[in-house]
């Protein structure tokens, strides 16, 4: 057993709101490698729900002293669960934990994985992103490509 940050004890006895996400040991691939529906454990994550900031977690089951500390270097930056939701896992291990039980805590709340609303661009705005767009390029700005590598973009 292993745990960071807050319990659900804690949070409740301090009266700070919390959502979790859980994630079972036999829901990956390392899991069906060491005894599918037989093997026992699972990761829990606490999470603010307006801000989704990590406030804690815990494991229980087989390493789970050797990947608590996924939870606690996120915590100590300050992160939120989309950085699990986002991040690439070593595949299989255990660690993939983590991303599950962030998936798990946002489709509970119906968040998936797209942004707000309000940070998704309109039809009528996308006219104002593009101009925006040939405004930096021609300031010399870089722009992404397709292949994801950064190009500058040749003076006008």
């Amino acid at each position: 057993m292993a745990q960071v940050g807050h319990s659900e004890q804690e949070l409740t006895k301090l009266r700070i709101p919390y959502k979790t996400g859980v994630a079972k040991y036999e829901e990956t691939a390392k899991g069906q490698m060491m005894g599918g529906p037989h093997i026992d454990g699972f990761l829990k994550l606490l999470f603010c729900p307006s801000t989704h900031r990590l406030l804690g977690a815990s494991a229980i089951g087989d390493s789970a002293t050797e990947i608590i500390h996924i939870g606690q270097a996120v915590m100590s930056m300050g992160g939120t669960i989309e950085y699990f939701r986002d991040s690439v896992f070593n595949y299989p291990t255990y660690a993939e934990l983590f991303r599950i039980a962030a998936l798990d805590g946002l489709n509970k709340m119906g968040v998936h994985g797209l942004p707000p609303p309000s940070s998704t661009p309109l039809a009528e705005d996308a006219t104002d992103a593009s101009a925006a767009a040939t405004s930096a390029e021609s300031k010399g700005a870089s722009t992404r490509t397709p292949d994801a590598v950064q190009r500058p973009v040749p003076p006008a």
